[in-house]
């Protein structure tokens, strides 16, 4: 059979989300599939990728789609292929809730809606993220399959450090602050500047990504006079490496938890500081693995009180001064809680219904051929 995975959202380069589709494919290229990835490429070429003159020019059996913005590619190549490719769609950025909602008539997200009705009759699986969005997709869509895809921790984030920093703390996510709450890191790094004697005898240096509002928050961190705490640092190929080398995480969302993206940071062997309002999360893995919070205190991280800048700085300090058997432990507690979780469980449902749809049309042709005799 012949797959195409075609990916053209807009992702910070080497982010998490931006290394799904690779992901998948090099995963089903592993297992001897043919398969081609149709992505847009932000820094530098994917092995294996191929542009749309390439694409157009094939015959997929299926098309597996991350983003609504595919939708205008799948019809171009519909049209001009004459062929009408069986769709997975992988519904990364919860667009089941702009299918299901009445959209007002300019509302950008109107002509992503209608490309979505045109190729509807098309889609044979439509993976969802949790119980609640599949009862949804059931309600708003007919005679369509869903994928129940629990949160994973990619692979490519199961690496081990060849130095740890235990003084530097990474927060990994995006600097938005309608995101994440990260004036509440800027008060608890302030209040341990001037306000203990931790620094006295041990250092601290929060590392951020650049991007969204980075330089409204480099200003906020100037302001307050900690700017020596702080680093950003550009998008890298090696961010699991990265990741793997600081200390520990610290997670501060207000709203959208990603669990994936915590879990990735497990896998890294980091140990993760959460806020007590986001933690009780009830995960089931799919090697039947089930867990009540995502962060089990003390084991492989700490739980802090999201309302208390000063709990969190405590935290913090308390996670650099862990005797290092303890930390130890943690790390070793992140990663092996993650592995619970691993991509491959997850690619493997997909893999298994493409699969079996595959098989199915073909005895339905030999049948039908079988018949003709």
């Amino acid at each position: 059979m012949k797959i195409l995975i075609t990916d053209y959202g807009n992702y910070i380069p080497y982010g998490s989300s931006y290394n799904e589709s690779i992901e998948l494919f090099k995963y089903l290229k592993e297992r001897g599939e043919d398969v081609d990835l149709l992505k847009r490429i932000i820094i530098s070429p994917i092995e294996g990728s191929i542009n749309e003159n390439d694409a157009f020019i094939r015959k997929y059996n299926f098309i597996i789609s991350y983003t609504p913005f595919d939708f205008d590619f799948i019809i171009r190549y519909n049209k001009l292929s004459g062929i009408h490719p069986d769709i997975i769609f992988i519904d990364e950025f919860d667009f089941i809730k702009v299918i299901g909602n009445k959209l007002h008539f300019l509302d950008p997200k109107r002509f992503l809606y209608k490309n979505f009705l045109k190729i509807m009759d098309d889609i044979q699986f439509y993976t969802v993220r949790s119980i609640i969005d599949e009862d949804f997709v059931h309600k708003v869509i007919t005679n369509i399959k869903t994928i129940y895809i629990n949160p994973y921790a990619k692979n490519s984030y199961f690496v081990k450090p060849s130095k740890i920093e235990r003084e530097k703390i990474i927060f990994s996510g995006r600097l938005n602050e309608s995101l994440n709450d990260i004036d509440l890191l800027l008060k608890a790094v302030k209040y341990i500047t001037e306000e203990t004697d931790f620094l006295k005898t041990h250092n601290l240096l929060v590392v951020m990504s650049n991007g969204d509002e980075s330089e409204k928050i480099k200003n906020k961190i100037s302001k307050m006079n900690i700017d020596e705490n702080f680093i950003f640092i550009s998008p890298s190929k090696n961010y699991p490496e990265i990741l793997s080398s600081a200390g520990f995480s610290v997670v501060l969302p207000l709203r959208n938890l990603r669990i994936g993206n915590i879990l990735e940071l497990m896998a890294t062997g980091l140990p993760i500081l959460i806020a007590d309002n986001v933690n009780d999360v009830k995960l089931l893995s799919s090697n039947g693995v089930s867990k009540d919070h995502l962060v089990e205190d003390g084991k492989n991280g700490l739980v802090y009180d999201h309302e208390d800048y000063k709990d969190l700085a405590e935290k913090i300090m308390l996670m650099i001064s862990l005797n290092n058997d303890t930390y130890s432990d943690m790390r070793s507690f992140s990663s092996n809680y993650a592995s619970n979780f691993n991509s491959k469980y997850e690619y493997q449902k997909i893999y298994n219904s493409i699969k079996d749809l595959y098989l199915e049309k073909i005895k339905n042709i030999e049948n039908k051929e079988f018949s003709k005799i």
